[in-house]
């Protein structure tokens, strides 16, 4: 009997068992897992052009084979460590703004009791995040305009401040990326804590309002902590795509005046490797930057851990 039971148990708990009774779940996963597979899985078989001299007309088994060649002229390259701070330091400020700006949000429409005016502000602050990289960067092209620009005109008026040209400035275009990333972004990512918040118990609330709770203490000792488990998961997610900048994000928001403080990994990958026909080279440089994001999301992973028992894994 007891023999049975275990065979009944495992041929409850099989694959083939779980696709049976939740065929619709797996057809809805179909197309992500294709499209996993297409996309991303398919093409990292080609990363083995970066250990040769790849022609585009012999293909990969007919290229010759030059080991480590394109890693170490990666390192030897004079613009090479300017690209990676670059990478670096616009990561560092979207980290920095982009990360908790969601969950100031998120805590500011939970404390929104009007129904229609909570839904209204959702909308706001979640449609920047459906336009195009193209249209952001135009709006604040127009925003910073020195002719026309809103910014300049409250400095000009205000301040009796002369425009400044703030797009052409190598010192300030890292930080308009970092704010326009949080711009566009933040809105749509506070969602996530939202869907946080709505879970906690309204008990815990109410317990503590009757003890005489305000709500900023409500908010820091109830709100807070209990979104903890959610901001690891997101922190670590940030993490991993550190050096991953959107090259469409900051190639539409460079020109040739800032190139040397904007210029990142994806834009050069796409520049060297695109329109130069580098691709052995450029597939060393995403390999290197894809190593550097593996190390720190398991830095992260066991930080997190750490601190507060709580990991991406676990």
């Amino acid at each position: 009997m007891k023999a049975m039971n275990k065979v009944d148990m495992r041929s409850e708990g099989s694959l083939s068992e779980s696709i049976s009774r939740h065929y619709r779940l797996y057809l809805m996963a179909v197309p992500g897992v294709v499209f996993f597979i297409m996309f991303y899985l398919v093409p990292s078989a080609g990363i083995v052009i970066a250990w040769q001299d790849y022609n585009i007309f012999k293909g990969v088994l007919s290229s010759p084979w030059v080991g480590w060649k394109h890693f170490i002229k990666m390192f030897r390259y004079p613009d090479f460590l300017q690209i990676l701070a670059n990478t670096i330091s616009i990561g560092l400020l979207k980290l920095l703004f982009g990360f908790p700006f969601p969950v100031f949000l998120a805590l500011l429409l939970n404390e929104i009791k009007i129904g229609w005016f909570k839904r209204f502000g959702q909308t706001l602050i979640f449609m920047p995040h459906f336009l195009s990289w193209v249209i952001v960067a135009q709006i604040f092209y127009n925003i910073l305009s020195p002719d026309a620009g809103i910014i300049n005109g409250l400095l000009l008026n205000v301040f009796g401040i002369e425009p400044v040209f703030f797009m052409a400035k190598e010192s300030l275009i890292q930080p308009i990326i970092a704010i326009s990333h949080v711009w566009k972004e933040s809105g749509y990512t506070s969602i996530v804590y939202l869907a946080a918040l709505s879970a906690i118990d309204p008990q815990l609330y109410e317990a503590a309002e009757i003890d005489g709770a305000g709500r900023w203490y409500q908010i820091t000792r109830i709100s807070l902590p209990l979104l903890v488990p959610t901001m690891v998961i997101m922190f670590l997610i940030n993490i991993g795509l550190f050096l991953e900048t959107g090259f469409d994000h900051v190639y539409n928001m460079l020109n040739p005046l800032v190139w040397s403080k904007g210029d990142i990994l994806n834009t050069y990958i796409f520049r060297v490797g695109l329109e130069q026909g580098k691709y052995s080279f450029t597939t060393a440089v995403g390999l290197f930057k894809s190593l550097v994001g593996f190390v720190l999301i398991i830095g992260g992973d066991r930080l997190a851990k750490k601190i507060t028992g709580r990991g991406f894994f676990s």
